[in-house]
C-alpha cells in the first residue's frame, strides 16, 4: 500500500458488490466481478483523487469465504492485514437482499478493528431499492449511503464524505489546536459573505438567491498565529419546506454532519427582520449537542438611529428568542462593509480557551457556600428540605458538572439554573454549554 496516503478500505461479506463499487469509484474497470460469491481473492487497490484529496482505496474478499483450502485462509489474512493498515473502513451490505446474518457476523469482525466505519448501502438500483436501504439502521453501524455501484447514483455523495472524514483526519494531525468554526442559519443571512469578509477576498459564491452554497466549503486562514478553518454550510430553512431527494435535501443533511463535527458553531440571523422559528429549533438543537456557540448579528450596518442603548436593546430581543443558547456571546457585524467581522474570530479563540476551562473542587467548595448563602435552596416534591453537600467538574468541553445532595430530597429546576448563572457570573465559560447533574449522597457513595 501507498504509505504517505490515506487509505480506504472496501469490506463485507461476500456478493454485495465490492469489486464493482471499486471499479465504478476508480471510474474504470481492473477488479473482476462476479455473481459467484468469493471473486474477488486478490487485495486491489488504487490511488483516487476526489476535491484536491488524494487516498488509496482497497478491494477486499468477502469476510464469509469458506477457509477450506490454504489458499482461502491467505486471501482472509490479507484481508485482515489491509484492514488492520485501513484509515477507514466501507462495510458494504446488499440492499436487494436485505441484512443477512453473514452482515451481521462481517460487522461484529469489522468493530473488532475500532477503525473509523461508514456503513454502504450498495446495489441500490431503483427508487425502491432506495427506500428498503432504511432496514440498515437496524444494525446499529451508523447512516447507510445509499449507493449503485451499477448506475454511480449516489457515489459523488460517498466520496465526498470518505474525503469529509480523511481531512478531519489529516487536519487533526497537523494542527491539534484547529479550530472549526461553522456558519450554519437560515438561507441568505449573509453567511458566504462573512466568511468572504474575514479572508479579504470572494472565495465563496454569493447570490442574492437563497442556496446558492450547496455544499459545506472548508477555507484555512491563520489569525493571531491559529489555524482556523471557516465552514460555509447551506442554509437551513423548516423541514416541511424541503423536498426529499433533492439537492437542497442533500446540502441540509451535509449541514447537520458538518454542525457535529465543528468546535465552534456561528448561529448567523439577519438582525434587521424578526428570529424565525427555526433558528430556535436550530438553537435547541445546538443546545442538545452541547455545542459551544456565538450569535452573528450580521447587517447591523442596516440598523437605523443607532444610540448607547441600542446594542443592549438587541441583545435583550436576541436572548429572548434564542434562551436555550444564552451562554452564546453575541457579535454584532455587517459583511458587506467588513464592520467589526474580525470580532467573529477573537470570539473563536476567547470561546476556544474558554472550552478547557477547569475549576478546582476547593474553589467550588467555596463558590457552593457563598451562592447558598445568598440564595438557599428550595426543596421540590417532598417535604424535607434538601441540603447541597458538593459541587465536582467532572469533565470539559463541554463543562459538566455533579452536585451532590442530601439524600432523599429532590431540588427545583430553577436553583440549578441559578447555580448554572453564578457559574458563569464568577468564571465565565463564554460560548461554553454547561451541564450539571444532580445526585443523591447515597448514589454518589456507591459510584465511588
Amino acid at each position: 500500500m501507498t504509505p504517505q496516503l490515506p487509505t480506504v478500505v472496501l469490506a463485507g461479506r461476500s456478493n454485495v458488490g465490492k469489486s464493482k463499487l471499486y471499479n465504478k469509484l476508480k471510474e474504470q474497470p481492473s477488479a473482476v466481478v462476479s455473481a459467484i460469491p468469493g471473486t474477488t481473492r486478490d487485495v486491489n487497490e488504487t490511488t483516487i483523487q476526489w476535491n484536491g484529496v488524494s487516498f488509496t482505496l482497497v478491494d477486499t474478499a468477502g469476510l464469509d469465504i469458506p477457509q477450506e483450502q490454504d489458499i482461502d485462509q491467505k486471501v482472509i489474512k490479507n484481508t485482515k492485514e489491509a484492514l488492520e493498515k485501513a484509515d477507514s473502513i466501507l462495510f458494504v451490505v446488499d440492499t436487494k437482499h436485505g441484512i443477512t446474518p453473514a452482515d451481521k457476523d462481517a460487522l461484529k469482525e469489522l468493530s473488532a478493528f475500532k477503525k473509523n466505519m461508514l456503513l454502504v448501502a450498495n446495489k441500490a438500483d431503483s427508487q425502491k431499492l432506495s427506500y428498503a436501504a432504511a432496514e440498515f439502521y437496524t444494525l446499529g453501524a451508523g447512516d447507510p449511503h445509499v449507493v449503485s455501484a451499477v448506475t454511480g447514483v449516489g457515489t459523488g455523495d460517498l466520496l465526498d464524505v470518505i474525503i469529509d472524514n480523511l481531512s478531519q483526519k489529516i487536519k487533526t494531525e497537523k494542527d491539534e489546536a484547529l479550530i472549526k468554526l461553522a456558519f450554519v442559519g437560515q438561507p441568505n443571512v449573509g453567511k458566504s459573505s462573512l466568511v468572504n469578509a474575514l479572508l479579504g477576498e470572494e472565495r465563496v459564491l454569493v447570490h442574492e438567491s437563497p442556496h446558492t452554497t450547496r455544499d459545506p466549503i472548508d477555507t484555512d486562514l491563520t489569525y493571531k498565529d491559529t489555524l482556523i478553518t471557516l465552514v460555509d454550510t447551506a442554509g437551513l430553512r423548516r423541514p416541511v419546506k424541503i423536498k426529499r431527494q433533492t439537492i437542497e435535501d442533500s446540502s441540509v443533511h451535509k449541514t447537520i454532519q458538518r454542525l457535529k463535527h465543528s468546535t465552534i458553531i456561528g448561529l448567523v440571523i439577519d438582525i434587521t427582520k424578526d428570529i424565525p422559528r427555526q433558528d430556535a429549533r436550530l438553537g435547541n438543537l445546538l443546545e442538545q449537542e452541547k455545542k459551544n456557540v456565538m450569535i452573528i448579528a450580521n447587517k447591523w450596518d442596516l440598523i437605523p438611529d443607532k444610540d448607547p442603548n441600542t446594542i443592549k436593546k438587541y441583545e435583550e430581543y436576541v436572548y429572548h428568542k434564542l434562551g436555550m443558547i444564552k451562554y452564546a456571546p453575541i457579535v454584532f457585524t455587517s459583511a458587506i462593509i467588513d464592520q467589526r467581522t474580525e470580532n467573529i474570530l477573537d470570539t473563536a479563540l476567547l470561546i476556544q480557551s474558554e472550552q478547557d476551562k477547569f475549576i478546582e473542587e476547593d474553589i467550588l467548595k467555596e463558590f457552593l457556600q457563598e451562592a447558598t448563602r445568598r440564595h438557599k435552596p428550595h426543596r421540590g416534591k417532598g417535604v424535607r428540605l434538601p441540603d447541597l453537600y458538593a459541587l465536582k467538574q467532572t469533565s470539559t468541553n463541554p463543562a459538566v458538572f455533579k452536585l451532590i445532595i442530601k439524600p432523599k430530597t429532590s431540588l427545583r429546576p430553577s436553583y440549578v439554573s441559578f447555580l448554572e448563572r453564578r457559574l458563569r457570573e464568577d468564571f465565565g465559560f463564554i460560548g461554553i454549554p454547561i451541564t450539571i447533574l444532580v445526585e443523591h449522597a447515597s448514589a454518589a457513595k456507591k459510584d465511588h
